[in-house]
């Protein structure tokens, strides 16, 4: 049967009845309109349109294939890194906040649906669970966990960002999550230095330097890392995955207190707010829910960082990575880290 593809149009196209039509107003990317449909159907046109049947996972579950579809478009995004916890250490000491969580790998691509056999495995990649607060006086925070793999069988893979590091106690930095690669997950850190890049084309955790032009902290394509002096960075904008989580505030050796770094978000949501890290206002890092599952989302920001106490990381949503915790002073509380991000699978049919 024939088909066409309609991109744009401003005027009566002539069709057959038994032509199967994606249809479609406005650039490419725009998404479909009823006026544009009705403008057909105006016209008298008996036709049959064939509008992609949408199937969302964001938990594990089995995909059954519609028998009358041509072509498939599967996206699939793994879960992000969890953020580290802040520490708890002695006064006049400089002390970083937690890490934040690497990104998740996000990948798309189009088959034939003849490719497929259907039914389908769906795995959902878990974000990294959130690194636990120093419980005790002169105890470093915890690390963050791994992003889970998401997969759709055997077809496609999208692996998961590494853990941040969790806060320190003495005057060196706290290690972010690895970026998620193409082949393979970002590596988690173990305190101290980042994780490693995932296999091609991932990138690791920062170690939290400051560039001289950057007075708020540099910026990773993985999880961001808390620098030496307890000064925070901000997370990773990422163009093809999801993005690296803001580092925890840390406590000077003057025992001055430092804000959390920022969250980031995926390039596609060019125009939103990202998450706002930890102040003493609000000590808690943002967290910022992403507008559409298709794509991968936003970063959690890092908690403030003070003497008195440490605010807890935000979550990172859509295979973000987490923020880390804020960390304080011995006889103090500090801050959690963030959640990782949940990855998603999404399968277009028509």
């Amino acid at each position: 049967m024939p088909r066409k593809q309609i991109v744009q149009f401003d005027a009566a196209v002539s069709i057959a009845s038994t032509d199967r039509l994606l249809l479609q107003q406005g650039a490419v990317g725009t998404e479909f309109t009823h006026a544009t449909v009705s403008q057909l159907l105006a016209g008298g046109l008996a036709a049959t349109f064939a509008v992609p049947k949408v199937t969302v996972f964001t938990t594990d579950g089995t995909f059954t294939k519609d028998p009358s579809a041509k072509f498939m478009d599967v996206y699939v995004c793994g879960g992000g890194g969890g953020g580290g916890g802040g520490a708890r250490g002695p006064a006049a000491t400089a002390k970083p906040g937690g890490a934040g969580g690497g990104g998740a790998a996000f990948k798309a691509r189009r088959f034939r649906a003849s490719d497929i056999t259907s039914p389908v495995t769906v795995t959902i990649g878990l974000g990294g669970t959130a690194g636990t607060a120093a419980g005790a006086d002169d105890t470093v925070g915890g690390n963050g966990g791994q992003g889970g793999t998401t997969t759709f069988g055997s077809h496609i893979t999208a692996h998961g960002g590494g853990g941040g590091g969790g806060g320190q106690i003495t005057a060196t930095t706290s290690g972010g999550g690895g970026a998620a690669g193409m082949t393979g997950s970002g590596g988690s850190s173990t305190g101290v230095t980042g994780g490693s890049a995932g296999t091609s084309f991932g990138t690791a955790g920062s170690t939290g330097s400051i560039p001289a032009s950057v007075a708020t902290g540099g910026v990773g394509n993985g999880g961001s890392g808390c620098a030496a002096t307890g000064v925070a960075s901000a997370g990773s904008l990422c163009h093809s995955g999801g993005p690296g989580g803001g580092s925890g505030g840390g406590v000077s050796s003057a025992d001055a207190a430092n804000n959390g770094g920022n969250g980031q978000r995926s390039a596609v949501f060019a125009n939103s707010t990202t998450a706002a890290g930890g102040t003493s206002g609000t000590p808690d890092g943002g967290t910022v829910a992403a507008d559409s599952p298709l794509y991968p989302g936003f970063s959690g920001a890092g908690g403030y960082g003070s003497a008195a106490a440490g605010g807890n990381g935000g979550a990172g949503t859509q295979g973000g990575g987490g923020g880390g915790g804020g960390t304080c002073n011995n006889t103090g509380t500090a801050g959690t880290g963030g959640l990782g991000g949940k990855g998603f699978c999404v399968v277009f049919e028509w």
